[in-house]
């Protein structure tokens, strides 16, 4: 997900574009970036061309002002002066020169948006320095990055270099995952960075993790736990969290937890978890705080308790977790523990929707989309499904297809809908790997093909969809696109029909009661006839009666 980024604990080491930190230029004697001779105070001609405009002068002047170079008194405010009438006629070290002066306050008031202003007009002209000053800025939340196309790039650019906090926003930009889908992990990401970057950034750190750092340590967890800078290994990063979490580092804390939840690195402890998940959030961790409300929603390590599930996502969501705004908006859906008569409820699921959350992004979409529970706006519910989608949010590829097939907005749109449709199934959705498999079974946007189709409809049962695991079955019964074979026919409608998919359970019946893969069994093959009948599969409760009866006639 993307989530809202958070500065480092500690300010780390900045790194520069080049291995060294971005010149100074207006700190330094001499002129331009060449830095050559200059005569021992400021002639006639330089004081007279810089009166008259000249930009090469003004910045000149600027730079004798600052640094009090050739006899000069050191006069900060004068410099930046003469350092703006320069920049303002487009002189770019002039411009950068004033961002600098406006980042640090030397000779103005201290102004980051100033500051990111005139490194910005830099950079635009083509000033590389500038182009990574200002996205040092962003790394640092300094600056506002929504205005600027190039800002992605800016930011990429700093994160090769080694800068942590530039790394972290660039995955939190780019939605990657820091855990599973239940809790989030909190991390640096490393994986961004150039492998052999990596690889060095991840020796320096070791070093730091050995003499006891515990940021450092949490550093070299998140290397193993991604294989970033060294092979990948859940049991090294579980141990390296494990050592920064027994110092108090409240992120390293909640990271072991989450290895404790999902059983990454060892075995599963979801008694352990919560207890990580407890330390964090004592010390204001949001995302531990939001984790410890997913527990005792899911009942994991502690008793299920919606209102204490409640309690700790709204204090992750006082905290700033996006996940915790998402989570409390899914109660307030449910109507489930104190969220039942809050009248926040659905605004909060709306703002992390309209914050770039793409899972409330899905979860508003649809609601509003479909009029579930809301009043309908099918534009803005086709707006927020269309925007999760685009981050790669499968589920929302999925459902927003199948709206399109619809007609949403009046106007269905069979194109877009297959779109989504092969989207969400290489994005890995096996309902949609199913889809795909039917479009291919019916040559719809595509070819004919059932061995295709079999592939498709494989992936979908293999990722326990029922129906896929159905029309997998029914290609085995039918020797569709693979060779016939009644056993693995029984097999995989065996599984779907244990997942409750009414057909599955009429096909197993007969299975059973013709001995079609597995053994001939009465009594088993009438089960599955009540269980289909059940689930309202007429055919199956009219055999089920007309068996009954026969059986009943013949005296059984």
């Amino acid at each position: 997900m993307a989530r809202k980024p958070k500065r480092p604990r500690k300010r780390r080491k900045r790194p520069s574009k080049r291995g060294k930190p971005p010149a100074k230029r207006g700190k330094r004697p001499g002129g331009g970036e060449g830095g050559g001779p200059r005569k021992a105070q400021p002639d006639a001609r330089t004081l007279f061309l810089a009166r008259k405009g000249v930009a090469a002068a003004q910045f000149r002047l600027g730079q004798m002002h600052f640094v009090g170079e050739d006899g000069l008194r050191p006069d900060a405010a004068q410099a930046v002066r003469w350092f703006r009438a320069a920049a303002e006629q487009g002189h770019t070290d002039a411009q950068v020169v004033l961002a600098e002066c406006y980042r640090e306050g030397d000779g103005v008031e201290e102004d980051f948006k100033e500051a990111a202003r005139w490194f910005r007009a830099a950079a635009d002209s083509g000033d590389t320095d500038a182009s990574f000053e200002l996205g040092m800025m962003y790394a640092d939340l300094l600056a506002d990055m929504d205005d600027d196309p190039e800002a992605e790039g800016r930011l990429a650019d700093v994160a090769a270099a080694g800068y942590p906090p530039a790394q972290h926003l660039m995955a939190a930009l780019r939605g990657e995952p820091y855990g599973s889908d239940d809790f989030d992990i909190e991390g640096f990401g490393i994986d961004d960075l150039d492998p052999e970057v990596a690889r060095e950034f991840v020796e320096d750190e070791l070093k730091e993790a050995w003499r006891g750092d515990p940021e450092a340590q949490a550093l070299v967890a998140d290397a193993y736990r991604m294989g970033a800078g060294v092979p990948q290994d859940h049991a090294e990063a579980r141990r390296w969290y494990r050592a920064a979490a027994k110092q108090g580092d409240p992120g390293a804390q909640n990271n072991l937890a989450v290895c404790y939840a999902s059983g990454d690195g060892g075995g599963r402890d979801d008694e352990q978890a919560v207890r990580w998940f407890r330390a964090a959030a004592a010390q204001g961790h949001a995302e531990a705080m939001n984790n410890l409300g997913v527990a005792y929603e899911r009942g994991a390590g502690v008793e299920q308790d919606d209102d204490e599930a409640v309690r700790w996502f709204r204090r992750a969501a006082e905290a700033g977790s996006e996940s915790a705004e998402h989570n409390l908006g899914a109660m307030y859906a449910e109507r489930r523990g104190e969220m039942e008569d809050d009248p926040d409820g659905l605004d909060r699921l709306i703002a992390a929707a309209e914050g770039g959350y793409p899972p409330a992004q899905f979860e508003a979409g649809y609601r509003l989309a479909t009029g579930e529970g809301v009043e309908q706006d099918a534009a803005r519910g086709e707006a927020f499904l269309a925007a999760a989608a685009d981050e790669g949010h499968s589920p929302a590829a999925y459902v927003l297809s199948g709206l399109y097939v619809e007609g949403l907005g009046g106007k269905r749109q069979k194109k877009r809908a297959r779109e989504l449709v092969w989207q969400a199934a290489e994005g890995g959705l096996p309902a949609a790997q199913n889809e795909v498999g039917l479009m291919y079974i019916h040559g719809r946007g595509v070819e004919r093909d059932p061995v295709e189709a079999v592939k498709w409809f494989r992936m979908a049962a293999e990722g326990e969809c029922e129906v896929g695991q159905n029309n997998l079955a029914f290609s085995y019964h039918k020797g569709s696109g693979v060779e016939r074979d009644e056993r693995k026919a029984a097999k995989w409608y065996l599984r779907s029909a244990e997942q409750g998919f009414g057909p599955a359970q009429s096909a197993v019946a007969a299975a059973y009661l013709t001995g079609a893969g597995v053994e001939r069994d009465l009594d088993e093959g009438m089960r599955w006839l009540r269980r289909a009948a059940e689930q309202g599969m007429d055919d199956a409760r009219r055999n089920l009666e007309e068996l009954e009866a026969t059986l009943r006639d013949e005296g059984w």
